[in-house]
């Protein structure tokens, strides 16, 4: 919906960070988590965990989108949910 939002100028953004992030997110769900080997492997929980507690930060900036410490919370949290995020996604994907 972002990329989307993104793309008629309704939300301000990277279009094409946007795409790729939801490519590699895509790709994930339907490549990396369905592989059995991986159901009992940690890459998948930690795929999830990462992804929850990135996109939940992000909502206390849209409830109360003039405090400072939410949005510095949004901007923040995917510094370290991220990489984490992106290790457990190559190594699930390798």
């Amino acid at each position: 919906v972002e990329v989307i939002r993104i793309a008629v100028g309704d939300l301000p953004g990277n279009l094409v960070l946007g795409a790729v992030l939801h490519a590699i997110r895509i790709t994930a769900i339907t490549q990396v988590m369905p592989n059995q080997l991986l159901s009992s492997h940690w890459t998948a929980p930690t795929i999830l965990v990462s992804w929850a507690v990135t996109e939940v930060s992000r909502y206390p900036m849209y409830i109360l989108p003039g405090s400072n410490l939410f949005r510095s919370v949004r901007m923040v949290i995917p510094l370290f949910t991220f990489p984490i995020g992106c290790i457990a996604e190559l190594t699930g994907a390798y």
